[in-house]
């Protein structure tokens, strides 16, 4: 994040909700131009991958981040909790997660009548009240529960808003207008319970770093994304229809897209701790958002001829692999013994690598659900290297 001088002279972060509402700002104004502004030349090169209204773009990505995000400093605080009451961060954050992944894999969308969403409707339900009234009596958390209760009062009215277009005709001059009402009001929700949790973090934490999960701080992390691998496999071979490539988003790509958001926290927060391979971690990061977002729009669409000399995915596996080369380079002046053991668990991600490569030239072909499993299962084992990294820190110090 970048600094800016304060009336003393002495520079400081530019405050993180200034950065979340430019871009919520951005992404609207971008909306009202396609219906207002068709012509331009600027809106024509913006409008597919910054769309609200359509799916797979970095629209979508940024909104299921935002609330992926609150999801996982929820999470954080559950973990960090020492009494009951830390159940109810618990409940928020599955409530946002799963928010976060209908988001990106449009599950609502896939109901074929409101009946279907009932029964999800009052686990919401049951999952809100259980938060409200655990952490509504505490005086220092009141504040905090009323803001992410006035949001959860928008998101229900974004319902009630997509049940009145169907409903009503709309005059074309209204369209515009009626989109930026329903994504806008989607966007302030998030805003309002990003705040309102990170209100109850940590108050010397500064800049854009106040937004980033701190993964130090999660319990059970690994059994925790384990069990997501294994439901995320579930869920492949139980829903075929999951494989077809459709306009709606797909739900297959919500997970590793999370698990790089993870990667990107944890690169961060190692950046700020090292002195060490500060500039590499905070590359890693830079990466590791590239390739979250990349599951969501090709970047490369942005420069034209680069589209045309490198194929997406062949772009995206040479990220994989510079990410790969980042952490060996981290470790290449440590102790022998940590050495050997960082590049024996390189292996993992290097293996999936090799595995994607036998998959293509089998192939030679990569669909969207196939690239995310495959997105999966490296992101996952790159997972597993930063934490035994993370250790070995440890115990060097």
């Amino acid at each position: 994040m970048r600094k800016i001088l304060g009336k003393n002279g002495v520079s400081r972060e530019i405050p993180w909700w200034s950065f979340v509402l430019g871009i919520d700002i951005f992404l609207l104004v971008i909306a009202l131009g396609k219906y207002y502004l068709p012509g331009s030349i600027l809106i024509q090169f913006l409008v597919n991958p910054f769309n609200l209204a359509v799916e797979m773009n970095l629209a979508v990505w940024w909104s299921g981040l935002c609330i992926a995000i609150a999801g996982l400093l929820s999470y954080e605080l559950f973990s960090k909790g020492s009494d009951q009451s830390r159940y109810a961060w618990l409940a928020l954050s599955i409530i946002l997660l799963s928010l976060s992944l209908d988001e990106v894999g449009s599950l609502h969308e896939r109901a074929s009548g409101w009946n279907e969403l009932v029964p999800y409707a009052l686990i919401y339900l049951f999952l809100s009240a259980f938060f409200f009234f655990t952490l509504i009596r505490i005086s220092k958390l009141r504040f905090s529960v009323i803001l992410i209760t006035l949001g959860f009062v928008l998101y229900a009215s974004v319902a009630l808003q997509e049940y009145i277009e169907h409903l009503v005709t709309w005059p074309e001059w209204m369209l515009g207008i009626r989109l930026v009402i329903e994504e806008g009001t989607e966007l302030f929700a998030t805003f309002l319970i990003l705040y309102a949790v990170v209100l109850q973090r940590e108050k010397n934490l500064k800049g854009i770093s106040a937004i980033i999960p701190n993964l130090h701080y999660f319990n059970h992390t690994f059994w925790v994304l384990l069990v997501g691998i294994v439901i995320y496999i579930a869920v492949y071979f139980s829903f075929p229809s999951l494989q077809e490539i459709t306009k709606k988003g797909n739900p297959l790509v919500w997970y590793p897209m999370l698990l790089f958001i993870l990667l990107f926290s944890l690169s961060h927060w190692n950046s700020q701790s090292s002195f060490k391979g500060k500039l590499i971690w905070k590359l890693f990061s830079i990466l590791m958002l590239a390739c979250s977002a990349g599951l969501m729009w090709n970047i490369l669409k942005f420069f034209p001829f680069l589209n045309e000399l490198i194929p997406g995915r062949a772009f995206y596996f040479l990220l994989y692999f510079v990410a790969v080369c980042f952490i060996f380079t981290l470790f290449l002046e440590k102790n022998e013994y940590v050495f050997y053991q960082i590049i024996f668990k390189l292996i993992l991600p290097i293996s999936a690598l090799a595995l994607c490569l036998l998959y293509y030239t089998t192939t030679k072909n990569f669909t969207i659900v196939s690239w995310s499993i495959f997105s999966t299962l490296y992101a996952y084992c790159l997972f597993l290297v930063l934490n035994k990294l993370n250790y070995s820190y440890e115990k060097i110090k």
